[in-house]
């Protein structure tokens, strides 16, 4: 039984009960979106690659008008990235957190992208303890059986050529997060928790899936591969690119990488404690990730501080494979989760209440704010070209020679997972280049086949960052907050013996305010700021990247959410 803390949470915000079964009840009824069940989903069971057309299901050949809307509807199943379950990955433990087998999202590739692939690993946080992961295991990040049947592909992995120009038409697989630990974790024996077995199975299900590929679809003839991620996908990124590149990529293939949003430092919170810290030290204690963490950087550090090569600051100058890495100077994910985390600042006074309305921050909040913005640029400052005086190049001060292959977008919004937003997607600009067309002039001029279609915009600049708050335009989007959070993040209190802990310097009433805040995050977070996890789908013809229903609504209930957290 899970312990329960929604219940009396959730009598002290009644907004959020309404709201979320208002969006329960609409989700199963307005404008023909509906759940997901087993229906329409694929299971591998014994190799090979389905018929994607006989999957559907096609009836006998219709004629005239009636054809002609079988025509689109196949042609809309094309477009469709839907879900494979691999069953026989559970033969060598490759499992979702609940024991559940793993699956990958797939849509092939036409034309110039018949053997190009973008790969791309979902968003999630992570699991921190029993308690938590075990809450997880019964979601869609925790288990196969909650993955939706298909999923949108917005931004980057929309297949419409006027909104992902350079990618559309590339094969497309989606890697959906069930293990907790950005697929790194290998925990032989399971947590057990509640009488429920937990695996932390992370890395196996990274190595079976991409075998999987390689060896039954046709990922095996690829001649160009873009690794991609975005929070703890891109986290995923800055971990095993190098390796899926020289262990499941054909060697005569070009590989590159982005990374979105994945830029987790170890910043000093509000109050003078390290929660993200505490947040990665708790990753490696619960899923045993030190396997997936290069053997460089850990035997540099002492075994305490090997949590330090599960952080980006430590792996981004070990890359060999060019990156491109998309982060914001303000990420919401840092902001929210390291800098001013809800235990750290749970009034709000410090500085979490004026990160909703910059202009109403305080200098000493905006000061602290650009000291975030100052450690992010020196995080990227190792893929900088060098200037003709040895440093490396800023915004303004970029000296190409030879070709430069990383490539830089750093930019003022506050947001968190910006490439899979079309409206930052194709608008967020730096340096007059958005973001699309940014990725698109990396993509061709480091092209080593020569192949790219591409939307070139002018002449590639690998360090695209931008200038600080309050000169960049940008304003705070609606509903653009971190990405999928760690489900039921508030946990019961902690004990030392029989003496519950309470948070320091928390009375009773303020410590009901803090868990009520909890959950406000999670309502807000897990249910609504990532929409390729909602486990929801357009019954009706609207394809990924214009998804119909609820999704339409999706902008308005998150600013209500927002407004209220």
């Amino acid at each position: 039984m899970v312990p329960s803390v929604r219940s009396p949470l959730l009598s002290h915000t009644p907004f959020f009960a309404t709201l979320l079964l208002s969006l329960l009840f609409a989700s199963a009824r307005l404008d023909g979106v509906t759940f997901t069940d087993d229906s329409d989903r694929v299971t591998i069971e014994d190799g090979g690659i389905p018929n994607l057309r006989s999957v559907a299901g096609a009836s006998a050949e219709p004629s005239g008008a009636a054809r002609r809307a079988v025509v689109e509807d196949e042609e809309a199943r094309e477009r469709e990235v839907r879900l494979f379950i691999v069953e026989e990955a559970k033969q060598v433990g490759a499992v979702c957190l609940d024991g559940s087998a793993p699956g990958f999202y797939y849509r092939r590739g036409h034309g110039r992208g018949a053997n190009k692939w973008l790969l791309n690993f979902r968003s999630g946080a992570w699991c921190t303890s029993p308690w938590d992961c075990y809450n997880r295991s019964s979601s869609l990040w925790g288990s196969s059986r909650h993955f939706p049947d298909v999923l949108p592909a917005p931004g980057i992995l929309s297949a419409q050529s006027d909104v992902s120009p350079d990618l559309y038409d590339w094969n497309l697989v989606i890697f959906p997060y069930c293990d907790g630990a950005s697929f790194s974790g290998d925990r032989q024996e399971p947590l057990v928790f509640e009488g429920a077995p937990l695996f932390s199975r992370g890395r196996r299900i990274l190595d079976f899936l991409l075998s999987h590929l390689t060896a039954r679809f046709h990922m095996g003839t690829a001649e160009r591969v873009l690794i991609s991620g975005c929070s703890a996908g891109a986290l995923v990124v800055y971990l095993h690119c190098d390796y899926i590149r020289h262990t499941h990529i054909p060697p005569s293939a070009q590989v590159q990488c982005l990374a979105d949003s994945g830029l987790f430092l170890d910043i000093p919170d509000v109050s003078g404690g390290r929660a993200a810290q505490t947040l990665f030290r708790a990753v490696l204690s619960i899923h045993n990730v030190t396997g997936s963490l290069p053997s460089s950087c850990l035997s540099s550090r002492p075994p305490e501080d090997h949590y330090q090569c599960f952080m980006t600051a430590q792996l981004l100058p070990l890359l060999k494979t060019p990156v491109f890495v998309i982060n914001s100077n303000y990420d919401l994910w840092l902001l929210r989760h390291a800098l001013a985390p809800p235990e750290a600042d749970p009034s709000g006074a410090l500085i979490a209440n004026c990160l909703r309305k910059l202009h109403t921050c305080n200098q000493s909040q905006l000061a602290t704010l650009q000291g975030v913005r100052a450690t992010v640029t020196a995080t990227v400052t190792p893929l900088l070209p060098p200037t003709p005086g040895g440093a490396a190049a800023g915004a303004g001060g970029v000296q190409l020679g030879a070709q430069q292959q990383h490539g830089v977008f750093v930019f003022s919004c506050l947001t968190h997972c910006t490439s899979h937003y079309e409206d930052h997607w194709l608008r967020l600009t730096v340096n007059n280049q958005t973001l699309v067309q940014a990725v698109g002039n990396w993509l061709t001029a480091t092209d080593s086949q020569g192949s790219s279609a591409g939307v070139s915009q002018g002449e590639f600049d690998p360090a695209l960052i931008d200038c600080p708050y309050p000169c960049n335009s940008c304003q705070v989007q609606a509903g653009r907050v971190p990405a999928a959070p760690p489900l039921l993040k508030a946990e019961p209190p902690q004990t030392h013996g029989d003496a519950p802990l309470e948070a320091a310097s928390v009375g009773q009433s303020n410590q009901r305010q803090l868990q009520s805040k909890l959950l406000c995050n999670t309502l807000c977070c897990s249910l609504l700021s990532d929409p390729l996890g909602l486990p929801l789908r357009s019954s009706g013809k609207a394809t990924g990247a214009e998804p119909g229903g609820l999704w339409a609504h999706l902008p308005a209930i998150q600013q209500a959410l927002l407004t209220q957290c």
